[in-house]
């Protein structure tokens, strides 16, 4: 089957689209130029075009596959359309593709690309070959943000946004937090509790931390009519005793459930007492034909892997030192995760100022959280604001907020190149400089590092 990608320079659809290369498929896609993630798939021996016009659409394609970006006037849909090529958005055919598989779908509020790297990098290197699907590139996976396993498992990065992950058909769910977030798609906590809510209640086992209340209260409301969900609950006390080279707590919180994951699938006894508390119904995985010794080894060199967890794209990622300063990029852009990621830099570079350049994501979120978004930020030791990013927000969100509510008084607005430079000049010496944000932060920082306009 021909398969073309509309938007396939995106992670997600980037990830998609070797997936379908690993089962055979011949793969076309596009996107609006080349990056690195388009050159990798064209090593790959993916057709890519770096515009998307009418003509890299024609009658030997089978399925055109799109990411929600792409909206359906694009002139390769309008094409694919009047030749009857059938179309499926990113989320639909993931969920389609993995029918066929035995679905770990990592899911919740905050962490879920962290966890999934973990488990991507550790399965790998215990030689639990499951096919790997994450929202990043993972130092782990060799840069990339896929993995070809040779089993019938499958661990995907499980998106709520707009209740993406319901085409997905997870038997095992890990649950990272819940914490409300998305208001542009979910006006108010209990709609965004509910689409987990209807995600979990599809699975048969669900791990989870012990004391996140919110995920406790949602998993007492859920169900299922065919059989008695299985609850791993995380002790708080095995994330105190994990020791990973990636400081921070949250770091630590997603590699107890990587852990709790392992012992399911590897370890002999499908719940050793000392790491997890099952609650409800069993539902052992299918370990094969491996004697508990071989399982036991497995497990050992699934541990070392995650002690050894080296880290994503984008998440607490040093880019390289400017002017004495040494630089990092981070992806946090929701309240908690900016206080998690501060915490994370205090441990691993105690006594070192942090200097926070951040950029809001969203007016619709900024709009929502803009007190926590102040007290988050007012935690690093120097902060700047760059303008918020828009994307997918109405009018009435443009119109309630500006980035003069972010700053008022207390944090200068980064415009432009000077404003940065002035910013990095006023610093300590010692200081270190963290870029953060979902929008095109980690672009202009990049391009001022390299010496181009921020």
């Amino acid at each position: 089957m021909k398969i073309h990608f509309c938007g396939i320079g995106g992670i997600g659809m980037s990830a998609l689209a070797q997936l379908c290369l690993s089962r055979g498929e011949t793969v076309t896609g596009s996107d609006q130029g080349k990056t690195d993630i388009t050159d990798h798939l064209q090593s790959l021996g993916v057709t890519f075009f770096d515009l998307q016009q009418a003509a890299n659409v024609d009658g030997s394609v089978d399925l055109l596959v799109y990411t929600e970006a792409v909206p359906p006037t694009n002139p390769e849909r309008t094409k694919a359309a009047e030749l009857g090529i059938p179309q499926k958005s990113y989320f639909g055919y993931l969920g389609e593709l993995s029918k066929d598989l035995r679905t770990i779908a990592v899911a919740g509020t905050h962490g879920k690309t962290t966890t999934t790297a973990m488990i991507g990098e550790a399965m790998i290197k215990s030689g639990f070959e499951a096919t790997v699907v994450v929202g990043s590139k993972a130092k782990g996976l060799g840069d990339n943000n896929f993995h070809a396993g040779s089993n019938d498992w499958f661990v995907v990065e499980a998106c709520e946004y707009r209740n993406n992950f319901q085409y997905l058909n997870p038997e095992i769910v890990l649950m990272t937090n819940l914490e409300w977030d998305h208001p542009d798609a979910f006006p108010d906590e209990a709609s965004y509790f509910k689409v987990f809510r209807d995600f979990c209640s599809k699975a048969k086992v669900i791990i989870y931390h012990e004391g996140d209340k919110n995920t406790e209260k949602m998993l007492e409301q859920i169900s299922n009519d065919k059989y008695q969900i299985t609850k791993i609950g995380v002790s708080k006390d095995i994330v105190d005793d994990i020791r990973l080279k990636t400081p921070g707590i949250h770091n630590r919180e997603n590699a107890a459930l990587a852990l709790a994951l392992g012992e399911y699938l590897l370890n002999p006894s499908p719940l050793p007492p000392s790491l997890v508390r099952e609650e409800g119904g069993s539902c052992p995985p299918d370990k094969g034909d491996r004697s508990q010794s071989d399982r036991g080894g497995l497990m050992a060199k699934y541990e070392e892997a995650l002690n050894n967890f080296s880290g994503t794209w984008r998440r607490q990622e040093y880019l390289e030192v400017y002017q004495g300063h040494p630089v990092y990029d981070d992806y946090g852009h929701h309240p908690t995760e900016i206080t998690s990621t501060l915490q994370a830099f205090r441990e691993g570079f105690p006594g070192s100022p942090i200097a926070l350049i951040f950029q809001p994501h969203q007016y619709s979120r900024t709009r929502h959280f803009v007190a926590e978004l102040r007290e988050a930020l007012a935690q690093a030791d120097h902060t700047a604001v760059v303008p918020i990013f828009q994307t997918r927000d109405s009018q009435e969100d443009v119109a309630a907020v500006s980035i003069k509510d972010v700053a008022k008084d207390d944090f200068p607005i980064i415009e432009n190149t000077a404003s940065l430079q002035d910013f990095i000049k006023s610093l300590p010496e010692d200081a270190i400089i963290l870029f953060m944000g979902a929008g095109d932060i980690s672009k202009k920082a990049r391009n001022f590092l390299g010496g181009q306009p921020f």
